[in-house]
């Protein structure tokens, strides 16, 4: 399991429930066992957040980084251009995992919730699942999804005559 227990801070817990309305939120301070004072937080309690790896994922494939994204679908859609999986470089599911851990204890706390569980492979999961929902969609795609693709922008977009040339295209076009 990795450990990412934790509270959330004071000033997060009261700058999230501002954004959120005028109903109160309850925190306490990480670093101590006693209420924080009241301008920063109305009234006492306290989230958890735990992060898994594999979450309720059976059989122990996912252990890592790597494993998250070959067996939740990121490598696939990554190197789907390339027409092979490819590993993304960077920690895409943890950062994830810990982007939606955070929202989900800011929701409890506003709910008055004492413990938010989340799994890096769930997260992986739920970054891919509109390209899980495309590909079991009865309907054809509007463009196909083959190995390769177009350029998206013009390869020589660094030369200043072109890139004069698609800011006065962009210029001269208007818009609604």
């Amino acid at each position: 399991m990795l450990d990412a227990s934790c509270a959330v801070s004071p000033s997060l817990c009261a700058k999230g429930v501002r954004s959120l309305g005028p109903r109160s939120l309850k925190c306490t301070n990480a670093s101590s066992t006693s209420p924080t004072s009241s301008s920063e937080c109305e009234n006492t309690r306290a989230a958890e957040l735990a992060i898994s790896w594999a979450g309720p994922l059976r059989g122990g494939e996912v252990t890592d980084e790597a494993s998250a994204e070959a067996v939740c679908g990121p490598m696939h859609v990554h190197g789907r251009s390339q027409g092979s999986p490819r590993g993304l470089g960077l920690d895409h599911c943890a950062t994830a995992a810990g982007v939606i851990g955070g929202t989900g204890l800011l929701a409890a706390l506003f709910d008055g919730r004492s413990s938010v569980t989340t799994s890096v492979a769930q997260s992986a999961l739920m970054t891919v699942s509109q390209y899980l929902a495309a590909a079991g969609a009865p309907e054809a795609e509007a463009t196909a999804l083959e190995p390769g693709g177009p350029p998206f922008l013009p390869g020589n977009l660094l030369d200043p005559v072109t890139l004069k040339k698609v800011q006065d295209y962009m210029a001269s076009t208007t818009r609604p």
